[in-house]
Parts: C-alpha cells; sequence; structure tokens
C-alpha cells in the first residue's frame, strides 16, 4: 500500500517553532508589564491588610467601648450621677458613631434628671432621638421629654411628648396615657381631661393605674362614671398626684 508524506519544504524548516514563539512573546511581555503587574499586587496586597486592620481596629475598639459602657452604667447603678455623667460623655466622644455610643447619649441624659439638671437633660435626650433607636427606649427617652416639660411648667410641649410616648407598647405607655389627661387639666381644659381619664379607665380595667385615674377624677369634681352624679365641694382642678 502506498502511504502519503507530507513533503517538508525549505521555508517550513525555517519557521519557528510555536512553543518557543510563545515564550519569547511571554518575556517581552513579562519585560514590559511586569513592574505595573507587581504594582498592581502590592497594591492588593495594601488594600487587603488595610482591611484587616481596619478590622481589628474595630473589634478592639468595640471591646473598649463595651468595657467603658459597663464601668459607666455600673457608676451610674450606684447613683453617682456626676461621675457616671463623665464616663458616658467620654464613652460618647470615643465612639460617636457607634450604637454603644448612641445608647450612652440615653443614660447621659438620665444622669442629667436625676440630679435635675432638666436643660442639659431636655437636650440630651432629644439628641438622643435624634439617632435609630431600639422602640423601647426612644419610648423612654419620649416619655421623659415629657416629664421634664411638665417640671420645666410648659405644659403642652410635656402633653405633645406623654401623647407620643402614649401610642407605644411598652412599660411607660399607661403612664404616659395619664401624662395626657394630666397636662389637659393643667392647662385649664378640665372637660377633656375628665373625657381623657375616664377612657384610660374604660381601656384598661385591670391596670394597676386605675387607682390615679379615678382619685384625679375626683379631684375634677367628676365620677368614674358619667351616670354618677358629682360629688359636692371638690374643686375642679388638679395637681400631679406625684413626680414621674
Amino acid at each position: 500500500m502506498a502511504s502519503t508524506h507530507r513533503k517538508i519544504r525549505h521555508k517550513d524548516l525555517k519557521r519557528p517553532d510555536e512553543f518557543f514563539s510563545f515564550v519569547d512573546r511571554s518575556r517581552e511581555f513579562l519585560k514590559y508589564h511586569l513592574p505595573t503587574a507587581l504594582a498592581a499586587i502590592a497594591g492588593v496586597a495594601i488594600v487587603i491588610g488595610l482591611v484587616i486592620g481596619i478590622r481589628a481596629y474595630r473589634e478592639h475598639r468595640a471591646n473598649v467601648a463595651a468595657s467603658e459602657f459597663y464601668e459607666a452604667f455600673s457608676v451610674l447603678d450606684t447613683k453617682d450621677y456626676t461621675y457616671a455623667a463623665q464616663l458616658f460623655q467620654k464613652l460618647i466622644a470615643d465612639s460617636p458613631d457607634t450604637q454603644i455610643g448612641h445608647l450612652a447619649q440615653f443614660y447621659l441624659a438620665t444622669c442629667y434628671l436625676e440630679q435635675n439638671q432638666l436643660d442639659q437633660a431636655r437636650a440630651a435626650f432629644a439628641t438622643f432621638l435624634t439617632g435609630p433607636s431600639d422602640p423601647l427606649f426612644a419610648s423612654l427617652a419620649t416619655m421623659n421629654l415629657g416629664v421634664i416639660y411638665e417640671r420645666l411648667g410648659r405644659f403642652a410641649e410635656a402633653q405633645s411628648a406623654y401623647a407620643q410616648a402614649a401610642t407605644t407598647p411598652g412599660p411607660e405607655q399607661l403612664r404616659a396615657q395619664l401624662g395626657v389627661a394630666r397636662m389637659l387639666a393643667r392647662q385649664g381644659h378640665p372637660k377633656a381631661a375628665i373625657d381623657a381619664y375616664r377612657a384610660f379607665l374604660d381601656n384598661n380595667p385591670y391596670a394597676a393605674e386605675r387607682q390615679q385615674a379615678m382619685e384625679a377624677l375626683a379631684q375634677l369634681g367628676a365620677p368614674a362614671n358619667p351616670s354618677t352624679p358629682s360629688p359636692a365641694g371638690v374643686p375642679a382642678s388638679i395637681e400631679p398626684l406625684a413626680q414621674p
């Protein structure tokens, strides 16, 4: 059987081998582009190092902030409000954009309120409410603003704060509702106050605060039940039963 063979021409012998051509091209590419490639690799390594370093720093800062918060809260628990306020102020300054620094603002306001520094407490609670907060803490801060405004004699603002706190379910909701009724009375709106106290009694038949509402109605000269005759000789004004 005849076999076929490819005839090798002279010019084929002179053609560069494809493998060696690839090596030559690679060598030329690296010659001109290796510095750029190394610089890019170094840049990526620097970025990775920075990310790792920042993460480690943040973790360290979070641990320090948690320790500082625990110390400040422990001092607050001993009722050393002046020193506790100093510690919370430092924590806020050191960690202004963190969740724990934001929470420290609430407890700083509490320190001021406990010392009856009403203007400072009002400003601190207002600052706390400008940031994202847990609904419970937001409700407590709003309730405390109502307390502050009431102590300052700014009853309309107190009513507004109490009304806002009364819309949020939580441990202060019922007390806030009573605060609204009390502020209506203190602003000279006895009928509206009576209606608010009666609504409280209707909506909260088992609340521990019912006795306060009934006593307030008696001071306003109105029975808890509108069908019951009003008691005689009872003044139509009301004072707070107790400071919140």
